[in-house]
């Protein structure tokens, strides 16, 4: 981790004395792809040893779904707003003393948005390096079903009132193959969505 960080540390101090930055002032970029978080994988790696050991199928999930849009305000600082979506689901079944069988469906989901406020070094016409924080919230829904063999159906869905503070220090770099489309990846650090992401850029 570290030397991935110094890695970045260090092209931002090469790209800082090229020409002036890729990004401008009014221009807006649009991004959307995939994140990594080792949260997620700790969690899920959690739940499956624990179903598992009583029979129950293992949790499925989604990748982190990210989409974020980035202001530029200045040459070198853009406003951003950003959303990121995932969710776990997992099954279980049980039998009581009368035969009855029961199914139940379970799972839940995280929306997390932030403002992203980023400082663009002073790059060449296809790189954009970045550094920057994310601050936002996230918010969990919870629902569940039961099924049972004679035909009885319940069910239930909650959204947690009070989301949960998230803050994110951002370390990224975007590379535009054209004067519009790029790719685009970035390291994060604290306790928001993901670990690592990358995806698509579109520049307005």
């Amino acid at each position: 981790m570290k030397k991935l960080l110094l890695c970045f540390i260090a092209s931002g101090m090469l790209f800082s004395n090229s020409i002036n930055a890729q990004r401008e002032q009014n221009q807006v970029v649009v991004s959307a792809g995939m994140g990594y978080s080792i949260g997620q994988a700790v969690l899920k790696a959690l739940l499956n040893t624990t179903l598992e050991a009583s029979g129950t199928n293992t949790v499925s999930s989604i990748p982190i779904i990210n989409v974020m849009v980035d202001y530029g305000i200045t040459e070198n600082f853009s406003l951003g707003a950003a959303y990121s979506f995932n969710s776990f689901s997992w099954s279980d079944s049980s039998i009581d003393p009368s035969g009855v069988i029961t199914s139940v469906d379970l799972s839940a989901a995280r929306h997390n948005i932030g403002l992203r406020p980023l400082f663009h070094f002073g790059n060449n016409e296809k790189v954009d390096l970045y550094t920057g924080a994310r601050l936002g919230t996230s918010i969990w829904s919870l629902s569940g079903s039961a099924t049972d063999s004679q035909g009885n159906d319940t069910g239930a869905s909650t959204d947690i009132p009070t989301g949960v503070v998230t803050v994110q220090a951002l370390f990224g770099v975007r590379t535009y193959f054209t004067d519009v489309i790029g790719a685009n990846f970035e390291v994060g650090i604290g306790n928001a969505p993901y670990f690592v992401a990358g995806g698509l850029s579109l520049k307005f």
